[in-house]
């Protein structure tokens, strides 16, 4: 479903980015001068370009045939608007790393969709992340802050020491990887979940090592499960019922958290699907992202998680427009 902000007049000056994630794909029209922010388009939609292809490490033909679905849409969309799929700048992200046949894959793209789409390494995908927090405005001076962005191929890591990133690393432990690996029964079984989150303390060491020392440190979750987190919140606890992207920030207590996380965690499929607040793309990977935000609030010592609704396409946008501006949007 496309979100559309109204107001604009003309399309001097804006720039197309589509982010190709694991499982979603989003396409954003905006233009940045200076304090002005305009978002023209915002559309997404679950592709699971990644789905049971992750540990064959291919991009399987249902999953390809998916994908030049959706991006002819969105090259549809843009044409509607006078802009033409070519001129995108496409960020195509961890499923597409891993797979042998990404090559392949990206061809049958452009050929079918006109998108020319970039593989970007997990360090670039990070330094793109946390110009979009930055931008939002989540982050504080004088602060410690661990930026999470939970994606269905990768996870990123981003230790910011007020305005500035200090330390970034992407995992491949996103949405989809856990779930294929410990999801395999709706709802997940209670040693499943403790067989995960086994496995999540061992691989997040380079975390642990980081942050080691560290007295207080705000845990920063930006944009995917971490909206849908927002809006259920929203729905279930508050009689705030705006959609999560229609504020750069919010913060989400880790009392909500807890309450959210005991409440979601031993329901089925269909059952998440009904929550208030849930959207469908998201209530698949919801228990395992679910899962490991919990394993961080367990070895950190946040109050609650601060919500940048902001990720890699805000962040693109921004390096767009403002290529040499390092001190306020350059992670180095």
């Amino acid at each position: 479903m496309a979100q559309v902000i109204s107001g604009v007049n003309t399309l001097h000056g804006f720039r197309a980015v589509a982010d190709l994630g694991s499982n979603t794909f989003h396409l954003m029209v905006g233009r940045f001068e200076g304090e002005s922010r305009e978002i023209l388009l915002h559309r997404r939609e679950a592709v699971g370009i990644g789905k049971d292809g992750m540990h064959k490490k291919r991009i399987l033909p249902d999953a390809t045939d998916r994908a030049i679905t959706a991006l002819r849409s969105f090259a549809s969309e843009l044409r509607e608007l006078g802009m033409e799929a070519a001129d995108a700048d496409v960020y195509a992200t961890s499923a597409f790393r891993n797979a042998e046949n990404a090559q392949e894959v990206l061809k049958e793209i452009e050929m079918h969709t006109g998108f020319r789409p970039r593989i970007i390494s997990g360090q670039e995908e990070a330094s793109l992340i946390f110009q979009g927090v930055l931008g939002s405005g989540v982050l504080k001076e004088n602060e410690d802050a661990l930026v999470v962005d939970i994606g269905g191929g990768s996870v990123e890591f981003i230790l910011c020491r007020g305005k500035k990133a200090v330390w970034q690393e992407s995992l491949e432990i996103g949405g989809l990887r856990l779930m294929e690996r410990f999801h395999n029964a709706d709802p997940l079984p209670v040693h499943q979940l403790s067989a995960m989150e086994m496995h999540l303390k061992e691989v997040l060491k380079p975390v642990w090592d980081q942050i080691a020392g560290i007295k207080f440190l705000n845990l920063v979750g930006c944009s995917g499960s971490f909206d849908t987190m927002v809006d259920i919140r929203n729905a279930i606890f508050s009689d705030d019922c705006l959609p999560a992207e229609t504020s750069a920030m919010h913060d989400l207590s880790r009392a909500d958290f807890l309450e959210l996380f005991y409440k979601i965690i031993p329901l089925s499929l269909e059952e998440r699907l009904a929550i208030p607040g849930m959207i469908p793309l998201r209530a698949g990977m919801m228990v395992v992202a679910l899962s490991l935000v919990k394993v961080l609030l367990d070895e950190t010592s946040s109050p609650g998680i601060r919500v940048s609704t902001w990720s890699l396409k805000e962040g693109a946008l921004l390096q767009h427009f403002f290529p040499s501006d390092d001190a306020v949007y350059q992670s180095r």
